[in-house]
């Protein structure tokens, strides 16, 4: 078996990220961000449990995306409830999301009294996770696009996700804007298809080891990282914001 080359392929989408079951007030603007101002509430995990040290890094990436994409928002982190709510009601306001996905009529007012430096908090919730592995059989072609009798094997890893944005308006007490995000990210090795006889085939085909056989000369790669496809959710979020009329 030879290993020709280590692939990496991304499915980035940033501009036009399509958001499914979009609902978004008249109230959230460009303009009512800006004087109002927004702070990210948090990122909680439907899927597998989140410690409090990486749900706060991912709050920061989210927080680094929405400035990115919109500078001229102001924007406070995770933090900054932290300090205004305590570190007790904080954890319990996530728990609701992460439950329930969604903050209860109680949390919201607490909020709202405590936190009456910004107007809008927005919360991300990873609804799907999901890791697949793909294997196929390819002719190899040279440079002008011609087979060259020769056979690749393609093996794919793709992380798959889906991530519910809910911005909150502590003015209004109520949600200005929320909506799913999906996104993906790949991996994937290419080899060099080693041929055997039909005895060799055969043998294989009856103790029925093949698949195993594949398994051991064509690897699957590693799955590309959370954070990572995290990301581009959050930057397809910080793109579909309101924009400067």
């Amino acid at each position: 078996m030879k290993l020709i080359a280590l692939l990496s392929m991304f499915l980035l989408t940033s501009c036009g990220t399509k958001v499914e079951g979009l609902s978004k007030a008249e109230s959230f603007t460009h303009a009512n961000i800006l004087s109002g101002r927004m702070a990210v509430g948090g990122v909680v995990d439907a899927v597998e449990t989140m410690n409090a040290k990486t749900g706060l890094s991912y709050a920061n990436s989210l927080r680094a995306q929405i400035i990115e994409e919109r500078a001229a928002f102001k924007v406070s982190n995770a933090s900054y409830l932290i300090k205004k709510v305590g570190r007790k009601s904080y954890e319990n306001i996530l728990g609701e999301l992460e439950m329930d996905g969604a903050i209860s009529e109680a949390s919201i007012a607490l909020l709202a009294t405590k936190a009456s430096g910004v107007r809008y908090v927005t919360f991300a919730r990873i609804e799907a996770n999901e890791v697949t592995n793909d294997r196929n059989e390819t002719n190899d072609t040279d440079s002008q696009g011609n087979e060259t009798g020769k056979k690749s094997i393609v093996t794919t890893t793709t992380r798959s996700i889906t991530v519910n944005f809910r911005v909150l308006d502590l003015k209004e007490k109520s949600t200005a804007w929320s909506g799913l995000i999906s996104k993906s990210e790949q991996e994937q090795s290419k080899f060099a298809v080693k041929s055997e006889n039909g005895l060799i085939s055969l043998v294989k085909a009856i103790k029925g080891t093949g698949e195993t056989e594949d398994d051991k000369k064509y690897p699957f790669p590693k799955a590309p990282g959370l954070k990572g496809v995290l990301k581009q959710a959050f930057i397809g979020f910080a793109d579909n914001l309101p924009e400067e009329e």
